[in-house]
């Protein structure tokens, strides 16, 4: 072995000396691809080393390179070598050393085995398209089989309180994210950029409805951060003049519960309401001024929506979706089982639920929900397994808000979907890896609880009972 050392320190040598000449020759032709062809050694050794890293490169940097443009460059075609080879890291590390509950997700992982090979075969079926708008429309559906894998690895690894910082802070920008992109479409934008990130009302939401969580169980200055967490985020996609992203609100439907098991009780949840309804009320003019040019604009569309509701005028928009399902009716008759395919570009938008079934077709469309719903049922069984936590309680919000959103469209079809899930799932995960050690991140209430040491791990609501005076 001692032999072989100058060997090994000789080719390392070597590599490293080809190496920079290579990444020096690039700066000619390129300066961003220079820094990252220097910066590749040490991400690649990160994202074998670390989870979080493997977190950040997937949701991360996909928010900013596939919401850079809409064409398929160098850069988009890095981010899917990158992203698939985080998954393959994740898929080695799950399988020689897994969590002691992941019993729990092998139901999940078999709807995503199911949903991937729906999506390869509906690729197939329709192998004619252009290759180019295939993995520009079809990465983010292939994301979405391929969420838990990533957010499991990670979750087991990473602090809870560390990921649901993450998820607020991700959350937030989103929505500015989303808000920049909306107002540059209408020509209404004062602001000299427009979309910087992926637009994402879904993963929007995901802040929104932990934000509204932490508040009630939050302490300190944690608790103020996410009170303008909670109030930014619903500004933030107000801004916009687009009435569909009043569906936010309903995360507060699915948060409803009672304190032990992390729940927002229902007279909280309507001070809440009426704290951030007032908030928001007095900050969207204070923002518009900043970043809207043209003068009278959200009054326009409010009048607009008291149009509507009153029956005044007819909602264009809602005659525009009726139009939809005639040309949807016929692409689902063209291919009704494995649908056009995830990488299909309609030539109009796709404002309905029916959106996910003309792209996966019937076949691929239930396995979506046996995927989601399998989902749902992990999410559900470690939380009485093992104790509910703030996430847990996320998880009924933003489900709340994909069910209201179907009449305006399939949320699936939101590009942030897949980011969402990652996120989602990572931070259910560090809550059950935290319970599964023996700790509890995010205490009741004190007056709940004593000083009797962290709650037992069967379940939290059974720990309540056990150590109540």
């Amino acid at each position: 072995m001692l032999a072989l050392a100058p060997i090994r320190d000789n080719a390392l040598t070597i590599a490293t000396f080809l190496y920079v000449v290579a990444a020096t020759s690039l700066l000619v032709v390129d300066p961003t691809l220079t820094v990252a062809a220097a910066a590749a050694p040490l991400i690649l050794y990160l994202m074998v080393r670390k989870s979080w890293v493997r977190v950040a490169v997937i949701v991360v940097g996909g928010m900013l390179v596939l919401g850079s443009s809409s064409d398929v460059g160098p850069a988009k075609m890095a981010y899917a070598g990158a992203m698939f080879l985080c998954v393959v890291i994740s898929t080695i590390r799950l399988s020689l050393n897994p969590p002691t509950w992941i019993r729990i997700a092998v139901p999940l992982f078999a709807w995503a085995a199911i949903l991937l090979l729906c999506l390869l075969m509906g690729a197939i079926a329709t192998s004619g398209q252009d290759l180019m708008t295939v993995v520009r429309q079809g990465v983010f559906y292939t994301m979405i089989p391929l969420a838990p894998i990533v957010g499991i690895d990670a979750g087991r690894e990473i602090q809870s309180k560390s990921a649901i910082r993450w998820i607020g802070v991700i959350g937030f920008v989103a929505a500015a994210g989303f808000a920049a992109d909306w107002l540059n479409r209408r020509g209404v934008s004062s602001l000299s950029f427009g979309r910087f990130v992926v637009s994402s009302l879904i993963l929007s939401a995901l802040g929104f409805a932990l934000a509204l969580v932490m508040i009630i169980y939050a302490r300190r200055l944690e608790r103020v951060l996410w009170t303008l967490a909670a109030i930014a985020i619903p500004a933030a996609l107000l801004i916009t003049g687009t009435r569909t992203n009043l569906v936010v609100f309903f995360a507060l439907v699915g948060l409803l519960g009672v304190t032990a098991k992390f729940g927002v009780p229902m007279h909280k949840a309507l001070l809440l309401l009426a704290f951030l309804a007032a908030a928001v009320a007095v900050l969207l003019p204070i923002f518009a001024e900043y970043v809207i040019k043209t003068p009278g604009f959200l009054e326009s569309r409010l009048n607009a929506l008291m149009n509507v509701a009153t029956g005044s005028r007819k909602d264009l928009s809602l005659e525009a979706r009726t139009e939809q399902y005639y040309h949807v009716w016929n692409w689902i008759q063209e291919s009704p089982w494995f649908g056009k395919g995830p990488g299909f570009n309609p030539p109009i938008s796709l404002d309905t639920p029916l959106a996910t079934v003309v792209r996966l077709g019937v076949i691929g469309t239930i396995a979506m929900v046996g995927f989601l719903g399998s989902l749902l049922w992990m999410v559900y069984t470690t939380g009485k397994k093992y104790g509910r936590s703030v996430m847990h309680t996320a998880t009924r919000g933003i489900a709340m808000v994909a069910v209201v959103m179907l009449p305006f469209g399939s949320p699936v079809e939101d590009k942030g979907f897949a980011f969402m899930l990652v996120l989602l799932i990572m931070g259910v995960a560090s809550c059950v890896q935290a319970r599964v050690d023996g700790l509890q991140p995010f205490p009741v209430p004190a007056r709940r609880i004593t000083a009797q040491g962290p709650m037992p791990r069967e379940s939290g609501l059974a720990a309540l009972r056990a150590i109540s005076p």
